[in-house]
């Protein structure tokens, strides 16, 4: 079978048993289903073995988002679709950088990172947030 850009729409509708934020109209992205399935599951195991595996815990985020180029560097500039989890546990350090399968410290873990590289994405960044837990957004240029 020739590789399909992922329907997000579809892959939001196959897990009711997660929390997850989306504008109505979410921006298509150019990226291979089985390549992003593939990313989107280890967002999900990320976000379950920093909470405990509590799985109704799990929530994603997808949202808009414009970098305009006077504000991009080291960003990318231009428009994309950010995937985020936020929850509990440790998340690690602050980091931001291009995803990249080989790159110390890894974000959030070296499978996670290696997904995202693979899967195409643009940028991806992790948030401390201290007692409340913390956060990785993932950057996908749209279509």
């Amino acid at each position: 079978m020739e590789p399909r850009p992922i329907d997000l729409d579809a892959l939001i509708r196959a897990h009711p048993f997660i929390g997850i934020e989306r504008p109505r109209d979410l921006w298509t992205i150019g990226v291979d289903d089985d390549l992003f399935i593939r990313f989107f599951g280890e967002l999900i195991a990320a976000s379950l073995v920093r909470n405990g595996n509590v799985l109704d815990a799990v929530e994603i985020n997808f949202s808009h988002v414009v970098i305009e180029p006077e504000s991009a560097d080291p960003m990318p500039a231009g428009e994309f679709v950010a995937v985020s989890a936020r929850g509990p546990g440790d998340w690690g350090d602050d980091l931001s950088r291009r995803p990249s399968a080989h790159a110390q410290p890894p974000i959030v873990g070296a499978d996670f990172e290696a997904a995202a590289a693979a899967a195409g994405a643009d940028w991806a960044y992790t948030r401390n947030l201290g007692a409340d837990g913390g956060s990785v957004t993932v950057l996908f240029r749209r279509k």
